[in-house]
Order: C-alpha cells, then sequence, then structure tokens
C-alpha cells in the first residue's frame, strides 16, 4: 500500500511555487503564473516513504474558491510569507489561517515557512520579520512548525517538507 499524503500550500506571493519546483525539480525553475499547481514526489521520514501530493495554490482573490476545492482531503497545510514583506507575514493569521480552518479539514496540521532566507544570519537584516514576532504567530495560529528557507541556494528546502511529512504521520 501506498503511505500518500495531500500537503496544501498557500500564502502571499512570496516564491512558495518557486520553492516547491525547485524542490520536486531540483533545479531552479522558470517564472510562471500558477491558479492550481499540482505536484508529486516521494519524501522519506525515518525509513517511511511517502507520497506527497503538493497543491500548491494562487493568492490572487479571483481564485479563491480553486484554492477551496484544493484544500478538501488535505493532510496538512503549509503556509508561505517573506520574511522580508510584514504584510505578507501579517495575512498568516489574518488571511491565510482562517480560510484554511474554515475550508479546510478539521485538525490538520499547519506549518509556517518564512521565504527569502538564504541563510540564518541574514535574519538581521534591515526589513526583516523580527524571530519574536514570528515565535508569537506560531503559538497565536497554533503551527506544528516554522521553517525559514530559500530557493536561490536550497536552504532547508528538504526541512520544509520532511517537516510536513512528519506532521502528516504523526495525525
Amino acid at each position: 500500500m501506498v503511505n500518500r499524503r495531500k500537503v496544501v500550500a498557500v500564502g502571499d506571493y512570496c516564491g512558495k511555487t518557486y520553492i516547491i519546483q525547485t524542490f520536486v525539480k531540483d533545479e531552479l525553475p522558470e517564472p510562471q503564473l500558477t491558479f492550481v499547481n499540482f505536484d508529486v514526489t516521494d519524501v522519506e521520514i525515518n525509513g517511511t516513504v511517502v507520497e506527497l501530493h503538493i497543491w500548491d495554490t494562487c493568492e490572487k482573490e479571483r481564485f479563491e474558491a480553486s484554492r477551496i476545492v484544493a484544500y478538501k482531503g488535505a493532510n496538512a497545510f503549509l503556509i508561505f510569507f517573506s520574511i522580508y514583506g510584514q504584510q505578507t507575514f501579517e495575512n498568516v493569521k489574518t488571511k491565510w489561517v482562517p480560510e484554511v480552518r474554515k475550508h479546510g479539514p478539521k485538525n490538520v496540521p499547519i506549518v509556517l515557512v518564512g521565504t527569502h532566507c538564504k541563510e540564518l544570519t541574514l535574519r538581521s537584516e534591515k526589513g526583516a520579520v523580527k524571530n519574536e514576532d514570528i515565535e508569537v504567530m506560531v503559538r497565536e495560529v497554533n503551527a506544528v512548525a516554522y521553517v525559514e528557507c530559500s530557493a536561490d541556494n536550497k536552504y532547508n528546502l528538504e526541512k520544509v517538507f520532511e517537516t510536513v511529512v512528519a506532521a502528516t504521520l504523526e495525525e
């Protein structure tokens, strides 16, 4: 029997498609517009191979109905924001968490993903969302984890998807 998990990715325009495509294809993709994209890849956690179905959604309001359809049957959500975009960070709490909680399956894990983070040492740059604010957000939205990553140098890409798969295995 194949061990499958469905994960839905949401968030403002902050590189989520780029991150997903880089992880799945192991190369930097060409920029593209998407309203709902679907990828399948295998992820191994502690000797268990999981066939991961990743649904990448569009943040634009006109695609809300498509996003909501994608939420059905989700085992987890990845909610993305840019560590250099305060509004994308605030929308985690004001838009994305309420939307997935309202329209998605109940009690599924949420993993927050901070994008555009090439190394942890760069977090002190001017304009970056503060670590303390992220820690508060993780608690407030009851996320199971927070991972920072970058598609440009593949920093923590595997960790993002290993973390979300591990969270689904704990259901």
